[in-house]
């Protein structure tokens, strides 16, 4: 693991899986990628039915208030291969991410 020098600009990649999900906190140093924090959850019963944009959102939602303080004192660059700002930038969409999630 780790340490991220203040307001280090880092990288955070989302893996979604049929029964789980995951993050990694990256930071780059001289053209190699260095974990700084990894966080994985099972998905049980409804959460196992969620599309997969869906679980996407909800693995960010779970990062981000997991790992607050990296997120208010630095940049970070979300890497997914999945539509995510589409889906979090429609309140529709969304909704019930911000009663949902853990």
């Amino acid at each position: 693991m780790s340490r991220p020098e203040p307001r280090e600009r880092l990288q955070m990649y989302l893996a979604i899986s049929d029964l789980a999900i995951s993050s990694v906190l990256l930071r780059e140093v001289e053209g190699v990628q260095k974990p700084i924090h990894y966080l994985s959850h099972v998905l049980r019963d409804a959460d196992e039915r969620y599309p997969i944009i869906d679980k996407v959102a909800f693995t960010l939602v779970i990062s981000t208030r997991k790992l607050k303080a990296y997120f208010e004192s630095h940049p970070i660059q979300v890497v997914t291969d999945q539509p995510l700002k589409r889906v979090l930038s429609s309140p529709a969409l969304s909704g019930w991410l911000t009663t949902s999630a853990i």
